[in-house]
């Protein structure tokens, strides 16, 4: 079994622990409504730095 899963008890257990002790320290943060990458990353995506070896996998080429 991969992952923790099987741990989820514990797991439970040890975060409750965590948060105690760091006086509710931890938080979950909403997900943000837009995702935005580096020039760097969008250059290379729109290929005007380079191709990578064996092209760009079908997700990038056809979206």
């Amino acid at each position: 079994l991969w992952g923790l899963g099987n741990k989820f008890k514990q797991v439970k257990k040890s975060y409750s622990e965590a948060n105690k002790l760091l006086g509710d320290l931890i938080k979950v943060e909403e997900r943000a409504a837009e995702l935005s990458f580096p020039l760097s990353v969008v250059e290379f995506l729109q290929g005007h730095i380079g191709i990578p070896h064996g092209g760009f996998p079908e997700p990038f080429r056809t979206k």
